[in-house]
């Protein structure tokens, strides 16, 4: 990122910070919390990064066939899946000892569902995107919205807007697409 664009992006942050935004009253029974301005700055700054995002998609591609599984035994869509793995992956911290595996959850998650809270777990793909397909769902159900499931899964009011963007993005709907045609040509 050029020095222009990050003194852009800090101003453009500082400016929306001192605009009021109210929190819809049952998310914040949840614990739903606005983005820290610093926070939200080196977000905007880690998008762009263009390694960085060429990593995550390279990592997320590989996690097609367990997004579709998932996806289809909770009625969760694959693309929403997908996009909360991508920003999990593009944001994921280096060194964070509460949050573990591409899905970024933390034991609670384990226990909620019945499990042992065990780091193989969290960190084994498949089971992680399973419990956050699952996760979803429950939330789902919950709060009677997947928009908000979603904001629950993240903790800040802003998550569901980048979900929905990176939902859309034609890199990630072209993995679904590719992996599809991929699996018809072998099955044929």
């Amino acid at each position: 990122m050029t020095r222009t664009k990050l003194t852009i992006v800090i101003t453009l942050a500082a400016i929306a910070s001192t605009i009021p935004i109210t929190l819809d009253s049952r998310l914040g029974n949840y614990g739903v919390r606005e983005r820290p301005v610093g926070q939200a700055v080196i977000s905007e700054a880690v998008d762009e990064v263009q390694v960085l995002r060429e990593r995550a998609y390279g990592t997320v591609y590989d996690y097609v066939p367990f997004v579709r599984a998932a996806g289809q035994a909770n009625h969760i869509p694959p693309n929403v899946l997908l996009a909360i793995l991508y920003e999990e992956e593009l944001h994921r911290k280096p060194f964070d000892l509460k949050t573990f595996g591409p899905a970024q959850l933390g034991f609670g998650e384990l226990e909620q569902q019945g499990l042992p809270p065990r780091l193989d777990l969290l960190e084994d793909p498949e089971v992680s995107i399973y419990l956050l397909a699952s996760k979803l769902r429950r939330l789902q159900k919950q709060t009677g919205s997947l928009q908000t499931a979603i904001i629950l899964h993240n903790g800040y009011s802003d998550y569901l807007s980048l979900i929905q963007l990176r939902a859309k993005d034609p890199r990630i709907l072209g993995m679904l697409r590719e992996k599809t045609i991929l699996r018809e040509t072998v099955l044929a």
